[in-house]
């Protein structure tokens, strides 16, 4: 999916890489022509002569136009990408891979099935059996992994979300509900279902049986409630049992997944306004993803098993994943453009290329059992909530 070039620079803050630095400008250009030319030979992208004018016209921008530059090349340029032949690369410059990936039109292939992950499993949180030690899990219900790595569990038996640092494993924290028995005061959780964090650290949790959202500033054990009344309803200004949340940093919203009411309700995420903003009638939502960088929200419909996709400030969607999977409670995206499920029907985990309209899955992960959420690294390793199990796996990128 072609993205327009200013959008992508504010998303990967570029500009602020080139910003009154020259020789950083040109050191970046010497780099991407030597991708360029490595990506050329392998028949990833033509037009490598584009690259030869931008690089030794290098000293007559200035930086920003520069990197609009850079960006309007790449867009224009890369065909079809596949982590896979980057991958045989050395040493692309991160911000390079970086735009590369958001640039081109990501596929899943059966080269980036199976072969795309180590199929062992590293334990990095619980240990396989449900308890409330430290190191253990009690029906941990989903999964969030912030930009600096951090794995967040909605630990929900225990009344308690959990930080590991990233990689998983170590020394983890209780960042809320440090007591781990359930109740209604602003430090306290009832079985809380999702969390999702900002860039700052702050957290935003699903308090399923509060029914309320509670928001927990960085480095704070006291919540606030900003979505919700705190008791079981029907209108606008209130939910009922719900699964999941996420949250739209850029327009400062939450989308809530109001499973009882069968409707995602869309929520000011400071908690600034009483009621909600939008609704989304969709029968059972257990799951829900925002997608900034194609400006779409994707929520699974419990009854016919079906992922939808609704533009932002649409309310009206369209079915994504073909019929015939079962697909567990939660959803994952990544930054290549695919959408992955677990599928307990098949016992794997599946991968559906959005950017292609890609309906039937590659299976990516096989012979899985107990699989409840997806969630990905910045170095694309995968990690899988075993509910069954009460642990986390995670699987190296290969």
């Amino acid at each position: 999916m072609i993205r327009e070039p200013y959008r992508l620079l504010q998303d990967l803050q570029i500009e602020t890489y080139f910003q009154n630095n020259p020789d950083r400008t040109r050191h970046f250009l010497q780099s991407f022509f030597a991708t360029i030319s490595q990506l050329n030979a392998i028949g990833i992208i033509h037009n490598d002569e584009h690259s030869e004018n931008l690089f030794y016209n290098s000293d007559m921008v200035d930086e920003e136009e520069a990197a609009v530059l850079f960006v309007d090349f790449a867009q224009s340029s890369v065909q079809s990408y596949n982590g896979a032949d980057l991958d045989r690369i050395p040493n692309i410059p991160a911000t390079i891979l970086s735009v590369l990936e958001q640039c081109s039109t990501p596929c899943a292939t059966a080269f980036e099935s199976l072969s795309r992950w180590n199929q062992t499993g590293i334990v990095v949180a619980g240990n396989g059996t449900a308890g409330s030690d430290l190191f253990q899990l009690n029906v941990p219900w989903s999964l969030f992994i912030d930009s600096a790595d951090n794995l967040y569990i909605a630990d929900s038996f225990n009344h308690r979300i959990v930080k590991y640092p990233p990689g998983g494993g170590g020394t983890y924290s209780i960042v809320a509900g440090l007591t781990g028995s359930p109740g209604t005061n602003a430090s306290q959780l009832n079985y809380p279902r999702s969390v999702a964090v900002d860039s700052n650290q702050n957290i935003w949790i699903a308090d399923a049986s509060n029914t309320r959202i509670q928001y927990f500033p960085s480095g704070s054990h006291v919540g606030t409630r900003v979505a919700g009344t705190g008791a079981y309803g029907v209108t606008s200004s209130a939910f009922g049992y719900m699964y999941a949340l996420a949250l739209d940093t850029v327009h400062n919203l939450l989308y809530i997944c109001d499973y009882a009411n069968s409707r995602v309700l869309i929520w000011d995420s400071t908690g600034s306004w009483n009621s909600s903003s939008s609704i989304i009638n969709i029968t059972k939502p257990l799951s829900v993803k925002v997608d900034m960088a194609r400006g779409m929200t994707y929520i699974v419909n419990y009854v016919n098993s079906l992922v939808y996709a609704f533009p932002f400030g649409s309310t009206v969607g369209t079915a994504l994943v073909a019929s015939g999977f079962t697909i567990a409670y939660n959803i994952g995206l990544d930054k290549r453009g695919n959408l992955f499920a677990a599928t307990l029907t098949a016992d794997t985990v599946q991968m559906f290329c959005l950017n292609t309209g890609n309906i039937t899955g590659v299976p990516v992960m096989s012979n899985f059992t107990g699989a409840w959420d997806v969630a990905f690294d910045s170095n694309y390793n995968m990690y899988v909530l075993d509910q069954t199990n009460n642990r986390v796996l995670k699987f190296n990128q290969l």
